[in-house]
């Protein structure tokens, strides 16, 4: 299963029980004298909905097909997903409601009852809607740490870091102009997005024509995901390279450093919060993928690195030999990866 489907599912388990419990709250609201079997109706009901909206989220939602939806404005996505979560939950409640509740919609004003009931849903849905929405701008590790209060003092840890750049940026600048140079890299970091989603990466942040990815070192197996992503980001690409030739009449080229190691993460900031990683893992990894056009070589991994993960069969290492990098008064082994 891949790392974004786990994902998914379990922030989906997580919005399932929230609905589950909220739904428990509202027969509390409602009718305090409350019996066992009524409560778990109320919570099968709040499941049966949550299903249903983040079920759409999870399948649909970030999907392939809704990767325009996803492009556009934030208020854009957000009214049209609440939208589509009323209409969602008006059919949960032709689905779950009448089942579940044939007394409750029998009444003197069943209408009245179903509209109370569907804006009550509809309120936590609207609300559950925004907190995923606002965790996609984040970042899911970081606004949960930062709620949890993980980072609030400095950890030190090991991470991979991923430095990916994109090739000849001043030229498309010349070529395309700002906005249209702008808007082709805009749109390559939404694809690169896709395929490090899959493999379990953190964008850590996006810094002009680079964007910076990072995993948690762990097992062997587990730590070759990054180059499992390195090489989807390429098959990725070859099949968008029409598209983006017939838009902006090239397609991206880009250059990737690997290296992992000691780091301490810890929260910062003020007006905006987030986690920063301090180290010489992180300069080191952005002066490998410095090293990529000496070398003239799209992807360089550290022998370091590679040692702490399983290379698969299909993929061969080339060392490069040690190299004392720019900044670095030590030298370190390089190794360039091919498939």
């Amino acid at each position: 299963m891949e790392e974004r489907t786990k994902r998914q599912l379990r922030v989906m388990a997580i919005l399932v029980g929230v609905s589950g419990g909220a739904g428990i709250a509202y027969l509390l609201f409602l009718n305090e004298a409350a019996t066992i079997s009524q409560a778990m109706r109320f919570a099968a009901q709040g499941a049966i909905i949550a299903l249903a909206v983040f079920g759409f989220e999870t399948l649909v939602a970030q999907g392939a097909l809704s990767e325009p939806l996803r492009r556009a404005p934030f208020a854009v996505v957000f009214i049209a997903k609440a939208l589509i979560t009323t209409a969602l939950i008006v059919m949960a409640y032709g689905i779950g409601g009448f089942i579940l509740f044939p007394d409750r919609f029998a009444g003197q004003a069943p209408l009245l009852d179903l509209a109370r009931d569907t804006g009550f849903a509809l309120s936590v849905a609207v609300v559950l809607q925004f907190f995923v929405m606002v965790r996609t701008i984040v970042g899911g590790r970081v606004l949960t740490n930062i709620i949890l209060g993980r980072y609030h003092k400095p950890l030190s840890e090991e991470r991979i870091f991923m430095f990916l750049d994109v090739s000849g940026s001043t030229a498309l600048a010349q070529r395309l102009g700002g906005t249209g140079a702008y808007s082709m890299i805009s749109r390559f970091f939404f694809d690169v997005a896709q395929e490090t989603i899959r493999f379990g990466g953190e964008t850590h942040e996006y810094i002009g024509d680079e964007v910076v990815v990072t995993w948690p070192m762990e097992s062997l197996s587990r730590n070759a995901r990054c180059l499992q992503c390195y090489f989807s980001i390429c098959d990725r690409m070859a099949v968008k390279a029409p598209l983006y030739e017939r838009d902006f009449g090239l397609a991206p080229l880009f250059r990737v450093g690997l290296h992992g190691g000691p780091i301490v993460a810890g929260e910062c900031g003020d007006d905006k919060r987030e986690i920063g990683y301090f180290g010489d893992t992180i300069n080191t990894a952005a002066r490998i993928q410095e090293a990529c056009k000496e070398f003239q070589r799209p992807l360089l991994v550290s022998g370091e690195l590679l040692r702490r993960m399983d290379l698969q069969p299909a993929y061969s290492a080339i060392s490069l030999g040690k190299v004392r990098l720019r900044g670095r008064a030590e030298e370190i082994e390089l190794f360039a990866v091919e498939r």
